[in-house]
């Protein structure tokens, strides 16, 4: 998995990717998530689960896509199956720390 983590006005932004998503772009309806153009915003380091879990403890807000990146959230109690997106067949999540 690739992951990146970015520091914007006071907030902690965890972005991470399964590595066989970066580059493409997925699909579903009007919902579009393009990792193609963007993935920069997601390629930065390649870590495992255990890097972005801690991560997730400290982040303000996150975007998980592939099906790795977003079970460490759900290992962990942050989110559930049901807050899970799918896009063209890819489980994606996004978290916000609100309060």
């Amino acid at each position: 998995m690739y992951m990146k983590i970015h520091d914007v006005g006071g907030e902690r932004i965890l972005a991470a990717c399964d590595k066989e998503h970066i580059g493409k772009v997925l699909k579903e309806g009007k919902l579009v998530i393009d990792v193609k153009s963007y993935s920069s915003f997601y390629k930065g380091e390649e870590v495992d689960s255990n890097d972005i879990v801690r991560e997730l403890e400290e982040c303000t807000s996150a975007n998980l896509v592939g099906e790795k990146a977003v079970a460490c959230a759900i290992s962990q109690g942050i989110a559930k199956k049901s807050d899970v997106k799918m896009v063209s067949g890819v489980p994606v999540l996004m978290l916000f720390v609100m309060g």
